[in-house]
């Protein structure tokens, strides 16, 4: 971190303004050699259990009939030879019943199993300590110090390590995420013939059909071109100078979206008993955002989004190209289809085992811990040089991709190369992919080796073509067992009791804490379910959440139904939604708020607001002087924020008092 000459506060590299005085900065000569991080590295003990590896799957005693078999070889459809990055767009198809085969790279089709016994492959949702960063270099070279061949080759493999788990999640979202990409299940593209397909086609199938669930009520809306209207009132008890101002106050949010013009427009408008009081607007198209105050100013500012960025920090930036994003899906569809094969072409009857038996379901609530189902667990253990050729492969595909190149540079998506990489945004998506490829395969039996003792196990359950199971975890003790308190694991576990059903997911990269944690329970009545639900996304919370929607058709934004939330720290206050439809094809929701005055605030006992939903959205961009602030330092924008809020602080001092 450099510091300002003029304050002394610290200033990111690359910053030409300080952002605390607004001083403008000369370039500062940065640390050179990237010498010291690599000795910090190699210090690293090699046999540390990753923080990064993934799930694990608990392995429960089956029935005394129980029989372990490998999985029998069946034969795979033929994929037809073509180069990775020669599958026309168009031939990936919305309708996945018409997809045609997968054109996939000769040196997969090419593939011959491995049989030497070595290790597992862990998954990471976070690299940073896996990931090997660079200091910073000359100034001439903007901050990015590059290494020599030789200095790649010394590296230790922790980089790759990281590299290695991104590209196994990259994969595992081609089993989980095909629903997103309109409709499209991969499996078909593979035949889904052979134990691997099947392996990996069970946990699709479930995925898509979890997607589909929330896509028909309307959780999951894919629409390029939508348009809603959000009208807010309000009403309390127990603070009568609150009520008064709420009587005729309103809060109405107008937005519209249209990506095949790569536009998106906001409006929001404030009014306190019957004045209007705010008044604010905003619109991205194409890489430009203008916005405007007309409450507060008659300007309207706009901005050329990635030179005010360039500008500022000193680095190259990626914007999405909205108007690409339906193209972007249909690119989405074909990497899926392409890396997924991948991924089942590694895949024999020597590292994919099956286990016929009666197995009880791990995980699940105390009330459903007996829970069994009879059918067959999957087993996929892949051995070193199957993990070394996998990610040569994987190398010599990905730089040869140029629809992977494409995808990334539509969607915006380069920072995630630059967590992978180590290397700052300088370089060209190209570069960057290809200096990923380059490490892989320059270190890809590195990876084998320091894998071997991290014994990666999936695990998928099925009862028929009903999955129960899917554990994911670094077997660290080599006992089949999950160790929740030291090992890596993905857990996922289904079952149901009666017509209670619970559904579990959870993804800890340490053994003693979750980034991601999902339990859930429910009963159908008809059309109706009652359940509850619990949540946690790193250190976003969802306590316990009551739920009774109806099903059946798809909402503007939430199912019909009531939904009760229960106060996290345990104190007396309760909220509670009601949604419903409203009048003109609209839909009401309630958001009560009750047991306040226990809280202390401000005498309020309750506090209700009325929210209706519309369709469609009149926005109309403000008249005005325009004033282009591409060229604004950091300190120039602070301080034209600074005024919008003086303002807007003193309008709220003029309505509630000083």
């Amino acid at each position: 971190m450099a510091k300002c000459p003029n304050c002394g506060k610290e200033v990111s590299e690359g910053f030409r303004f300080c952002t605390n005085c607004g001083e403008k900065l000369e370039p500062v000569e940065p640390a050179q050699s990237a010498e010291p991080a690599a000795e910090t590295v190699e210090e690293a003990p090699v046999n540390e259990p990753n923080a990064d590896a993934a799930a694990e799957a608990p392995v429960t005693e089956p029935s005394a009939e129980a029989v372990t078999e490998p999985a029998k070889e069946e034969p795979a459809s033929e994929v037809p030879v073509s180069v990775a990055n020669e599958v026309p767009v168009e031939a990936v198809k919305e309708d996945p019943v018409s997809e045609p085969a997968v054109e996939v790279p000769e040196e997969i089709q090419a593939a011959e199993p491995a049989s030497e016994p070595v290790s597992e492959v862990p998954i990471a949702p976070m690299m940073e300590e896996a990931v090997y960063r660079e200091p910073a270099g000359a100034p001439g070279d903007n901050g990015q110090s590059r290494e020599t061949p030789e200095e790649k080759k010394k590296q230790p493999p922790y980089f790759l390590i990281g590299v290695a788990a991104v590209v196994l999640l990259v994969v595992i979202g081609f089993v989980a995420l095909g629903k997103v990409f309109g409709g499209f299940n991969p499996m078909q593209l593979l035949g889904g013939g052979t134990p691997g397909q099947k392996f990996l086609g069970y946990q699709t199938d479930y995925f898509n059909g979890k997607l589909k669930a929330m896509e028909d009520l309307g959780l999951l809306r894919m629409e390029d071109n939508r348009a809603l209207t959000f009208t807010v009132t309000g009403e309390v008890k127990g603070n009568k100078e609150v009520a008064e101002y709420l009587e005729d106050s309103s809060l109405v949010l107008k937005t519209k979206t249209n990506l095949d013009k790569g536009n998106l427009q906001a409006s929001l408008l404030v009014k306190l008993t019957g004045n209007s009081v705010l008044d604010a607007y905003g619109e991205y198209d194409n890489g430009n955002f203008s916005f405007a105050f007309p409450s507060i100013d008659k300007k309207l500012y706009k901005a050329d989004v990635k030179t005010l960025l360039e500008n500022n920090t000193g680095e190259e930036v990626q914007i999405p190209d909205l108007k690409k994003s339906k193209e972007n899906r249909k690119l989405g569809k074909k990497l899926l289809a392409k890396y997924g094969v991948l991924l089942s072409k590694s895949m024999n009857k020597k590292n994919l085992t099956t286990e016929k038996g009666t197995f009880a379901i791990e995980h699940l609530d105390e009330d459903l811990k007996d829970t069994k189902y009879k059918g067959t667990r999957y087993t996929f253990k892949p051995k070193a040089e199957e993990i070394e050729k996998f990610v040569e492969k994987l190398a010599d595909m990905m730089e040869k991709d140029k629809d992977i190149e494409k995808f990334i540079e539509q969607g915006a998506y380069g920072k995630y190369l630059e967590l992978i990489s180590g290397y700052g945004s300088n370089e060209s998506t190209a570069e960057q992919l290809s200096d990923i490829a380059e490490r892989l395969r320059d270190n890809a039996e590195d990876i084998g080796e320091e894998l071997e003792d991290k014994n990666l196990t999936w695990v998928v359950g099925v009862e028929g073509k009903t999955l129960h199971e899917i554990y994911l975890f670094s077997d660290y003790d080599d006992n089949g067992e999950l160790d929740t308190e030291e090992e890596s694991y993905f857990v996922l576990a289904s079952g149901k009791d009666k017509e209670e059903v619970a559904e579990f997911f959870n993804i800890s990269p340490n053994g003693y804490s979750s980034v991601v944690y999902l339990w859930n329970t429910y009963k159908k009545k008809g059309k109706t379910l009652d359940g509850t639900i619990t949540g946690m996304l790193d250190t976003l919370y969802l306590n316990k959440t009551d739920y009774t929607i109806e099903t059946g058709k798809k909402y503007q934004i939430l199912p019909y139904g009531e939904y009760k939330f229960r106060d996290i720290e345990g104190d007396n206050g309760k909220v509670t939604l009601t949604v419903k439809a409203g009048k003109k094809n609209s839909t009401d929701c309630e958001l009560k708020m009750s047991g306040l005055y226990d809280l202390d605030y401000n005498d309020i006992r309750s506090m209700t607001l009325h929210i209706n939903v519309k369709e469609g959205a009149d926005i109309s961009k403000p008249k005005g002087k325009t004033e282009d602030i591409t060229d604004y330092s950091v300190y120039e924008l602070y301080d034209l924020m600074r005024e919008f809020s003086s303002e807007i602080e003193d309008i709220g001092e003029e309505i509630f008092g000083g």
